[in-house]
């Protein structure tokens, strides 16, 4: 009987909870205040489940990571930006869209770009672009989906301080790029390596 390459092991389901573990505890004290917004880690993980759980890991990521962060606005759980605590306070269910939907296809789309190199690259480069897609998916989604959603709030005319939307969300990528997608493009070419080398990791998911 052929197996069922589509389920995970035993072994990837405890991987599977240290990284929403750890997404976890990256939005909670890991993150960076950049005013309004603040500078996350947490889409490392993503990254980390791309490599070692396929496209269905990083996507299980990145849809607890937009849960974490809707819980964080709604004041379930602490350290939320005050950005995401204003909007849950006008809009709650929107909040909820903008926390997790931009996460989730982070997550699938960073598990799709990593498969469409790991066989046509050394682990450190393919590694390496599944940190950076985590990232830029992140901000991809995120932030036009702030301003489609919220661009008439108040907190997102704040931000905007009487400039066009292109120049704010320029300004808001600039940012990110800086912090977010240079260092989650280290840290997962590195420790995605490591765990390449100690046999974690599939190829086609």
């Amino acid at each position: 009987m052929k197996k069922d390459n589509s389920k995970l092991s035993a072994a990837e389901l405890a991987m599977l909870g240290i990284l929403i573990a750890l997404v976890l505890i990256l939005l909670l004290w890991g993150s960076i205040p950049a005013g309004p917004l603040k500078i996350t880690t947490a889409m490392i993980p993503v990254a980390m489940a791309a490599i070692v759980l396929g496209t269905k890991g990083s996507a299980i990521i990145g849809a607890f990571f937009g849960l974490f962060s809707f819980l964080q606005a709604i004041g379930a759980l602490p350290n939320g930006s005050a950005l995401l605590v204003a909007l849950a306070g006008i809009n709650a269910p929107l909040t909820f869209i903008q926390c997790f939907v931009p996460r989730l296809l982070c997550g699938v789309l960073t598990g799709l770009a990593y498969q469409a190199c790991v066989k046509k690259m050394k682990a450190p480069f393919s590694c390496g672009i599944a940190g950076f897609g985590s990232a830029f998916f992140n901000t991809l989604f995120f932030i036009p989906c702030l301003f489609l959603l919220f661009g008439n709030a108040q907190p997102v005319m704040n931000i905007r301080n009487g400039r066009g939307v292109l120049v704010t969300i320029i300004g808001m990528i600039t940012l990110n790029v800086v912090c977010e997608w240079i260092s989650a493009t280290i840290i997962a070419s590195a420790v995605g390596t490591a765990l390449r080398k100690a046999g974690f990791g599939r190829q086609l998911r």
